[in-house]
């Protein structure tokens, strides 16, 4: 199978055998957009990721001598919180929020303080950590944007994105979202009815009417299939149509996984946003 790791600065792709591990693997690189004038500008290109996507792919069948037409399943992992507005049939609606774009802080403090009036609680406390959440980060720097907001028409995690255009889905509601993000950094929870309360939203900023039904689509694990490589893209990454796409999920998380963890097991993975953050305090 085809490994798929989305970083901050490059994209990784490893073929894996069952029975004889890491066969190979290739890297390819996109630039990560910033602004001398506003350090909290963090954004990345849609075109970017899938250009390199195809390049890390087709290098990783060479180096590894594989046909393409062995390759099974294809797997994916994403940086998080790395949130992209769409229009109709899922075009992109400028680039990715990345993960380390923070222009969307002062919404973030509004819904902090409205938890903690409102006693609402996420799935894992009252965390401030999360209440960055995609969710907002998309629904109130992009759709709220003058020129862009009657083109909203919903937004997505980097790993449920990439997903969705490997499938050839172009319907929001046909999107298999990733739980793993949307529970960790867009404050889903089953038992509390999915996403926010509509009268929570709505007095962070009542420009949230409506935002719920925007980001509908079945929230799944990673045990289940987001859908199947596409003809389109099986012909560019050089691999065979068909094949399984289990949904994805943020890479810390599956890093993890990999580890070995298991219950009662604790793993630190140590990525770009802990160096990062670790460095700031210095």
């Amino acid at each position: 199978m085809a490994g798929v790791d989305f970083g901050t600065l490059s994209v990784r792709v490893s073929l894996v055998d069952s029975e004889r591990g890491l066969l190979e693997s290739a890297i390819a690189e996109y630039p990560l957009h910033r602004k001398r004038e506003d350090p909290e500008y963090a954004t990345q290109s849609h075109d970017d990721h899938m250009w390199a996507l195809t390049s890390a792919t087709r290098a990783a069948l060479k180096k590894a001598g594989v046909p393409g037409d062995r390759v099974q399943a294809i797997a994916l992992d994403t940086t998080g919180s790395s949130v992209i507005p769409v229009g109709k049939d899922l075009q992109p609606i400028g680039e990715y929020y990345l993960w380390c774009d923070h222009r969307a802080k002062g919404e973030a403090a509004e819904i902090t303080e409205v938890a903690h009036r409102e006693d609402w609680r996420p799935s894992n406390g009252a965390a401030e950590s999360i209440l960055r959440s995609g969710v907002f980060q998309a629904a109130a720097l992009a759709s709220t944007q003058s020129e862009k907001r009657s083109d909203f028409v919903s937004a997505f995690e980097h790993c449920d994105m990439v997903a969705a255009t490997l499938c050839g889905i172009t319907q929001p509601k046909h999107v298999r979202r990733s739980i793993c993000a949307m529970g960790h950094k867009w404050l889903w929870n089953a038992q509390l009815g999915g996403l926010p309360p509509e009268n929570f939203l709505v007095k962070v900023d009542p420009l949230l009417k409506g935002v719920r039904d925007q980001l509908d689509g079945e929230y799944a694990t990673s045990d289940r299939i987001a859908g199947t490589l596409s003809s389109h893209w099986a012909e560019k990454l050089g691999l065979k149509a068909g094949i399984p796409i289990p949904v994805g999920a943020f890479d810390a998380h599956w890093d993890a996984i990999g580890a070995g963890c298991r219950t009662d097991d604790m793993v630190n993975v140590i990525g770009t946003s802990t160096a990062s953050s670790e460095s700031l305090h210095r």
